[in-house]
C-alpha cells in the first residue's frame, strides 16, 4: 500500500482558546505524520487549526487520529477535510486544489488544499464516488 494525506480542521472550544498550546498538542499527537500546521480564520475572531498528516494507506483511515485530536484540552471539534478535485505540478511540488463551482480548470477561484514534494508521490488516485458528491453539490 501507499501513503495518504489527510487534512484535519481542529476547532477550539472557545474563541479565546490558547491556540499555541493546542498546536503543540497537535504536533505531539500526529508526530512524524504531520506535514503542515497553520491557523485559518473562521469568523468573529475564531480561528481553526488546519493540520495535514500523511499516514500509511493500510492504517485504516483517519478515525483513530481524529479521536486522538478530539481528546486534546481546548478542542471543541475535529473534522476531516476533503475536496481536492484537481492537481498540478509547481516546480518540485505537486499542489492539490478544489476548483471553484462550475469551473473545469485551476484558476483564481480554486482553493489550494495541500502541496507535496513530487518525488514523494507514488500515485494519485481519484475516487469517482467522492467526485460525484462534489459535482452534485456544485
Amino acid at each position: 500500500m501507499g501513503s495518504v494525506a489527510i487534512t484535519f480542521r481542529v476547532m477550539p472550544d472557545e474563541a479565546d482558546a490558547d491556540l499555541e498550546a493546542i498546536k503543540s498538542h497537535v504536533r505531539t499527537s500526529l508526530g512524524r505524520a504531520l506535514r503542515d500546521l497553520k491557523e485559518q480564520p473562521i469568523a468573529f475572531g475564531l480561528k481553526a487549526i488546519v493540520a495535514i498528516a500523511v499516514i500509511d494507506d493500510s492504517a485504516g483511515g483517519s478515525e483513530e487520529l481524529e479521536q486522538t485530536l478530539s481528546a486534546i484540552p481546548g478542542v471543541g471539534s475535529v473534522e476531516t477535510v476533503d475536496g481536492a478535485d484537481a492537481y498540478q505540478q509547481e516546480g518540485p511540488m505537486t499542489t492539490f486544489f478544489r476548483r471553484g463551482n462550475g469551473r473545469e480548470v485551476i484558476d483564481s477561484w480554486s482553493t489550494r488544499i495541500a502541496s507535496f514534494r513530487t518525488a514523494d508521490l507514488l500515485a494519485v488516485r481519484r475516487s469517482e464516488a467522492i467526485v460525484g458528491q462534489f459535482r452534485a453539490a456544485s
